[in-house]
């Protein structure tokens, strides 16, 4: 009999223009996956216009500007270059009508999955506060992948990037294998809990 899957576990990766929670956000990618097989099922990626979180405060890191220069054209390009670019409000509208699918198809509420107790998630949670509109998961259901990684870095380290580094898709379907690996050596299949 073929195991029942669920996928409610969404990864998230936010590409920015700084570390801090109120930094400009270039785009939204999460991919929904079963966290025991890692199999994917609903991908979403969203290219925000800088200026939308400009007008709103978010800030521009030097810094970060920097690491952007440095990347690899393809990456650059995902971001700088994507077609279809909105205001983050809309942004953050069309993640929430895409996690609550993911609920309403599962029957159980989604676990976000951020690579930093307050990267990702925290930065989302700003832009959602600053336009006075609610997360769209419990705060219980956020998970932090470098916790999880940290307990096994070789299984991280070890695991070999496909496609384009710093492309927002590309890092979640990367994020997603390694954190299946670490759960799976944790527990048995049987004992990882949705």
């Amino acid at each position: 009999m073929e195991p029942v899957q669920k996928f409610n576990n969404v990864m998230i990766d936010l590409e920015t223009l700084g570390t801090q929670t109120n930094s400009a956000i270039l785009s939204i990618a999460a991919v929904s996956f079963d966290i025991k097989t890692g199999e994917v099922k609903h991908v979403f990626n969203i290219p925000i216009t800088l200026q939308s979180c400009l007008d709103l405060g978010m800030k521009v890191d030097e810094g970060a500007f920097m690491f952007w220069l440095k990347q690899s054209k393809e990456a650059r390009s995902s971001i700088y270059d994507a077609k279809g670019k909105v205001h983050l409000i809309e942004a953050l509208a069309q993640l929430t009508n895409f996690i609550k699918k993911i609920e309403e198809e599962e029957g159980k509420s989604v676990m976000v999955w951020g690579n930093g107790a307050i990267f990702d998630i925290g930065i989302l949670n700003f832009a959602y506060n600053l336009n006075k509109l609610a997360s769209p998961w419990r705060y219980t259901n956020e998970m932090c992948l470098r916790t999880i990684a940290a307990l096994y870095p070789d299984t991280r380290r070890n695991e070999p990037f496909l496609g384009v580094p710093h492309d927002p898709i590309d890092d979640c379907l990367h994020q997603i294998k390694y954190l299946v690996k670490i759960m799976n050596k944790i527990y048995t299949k049987d004992e990882i809990e949705n």
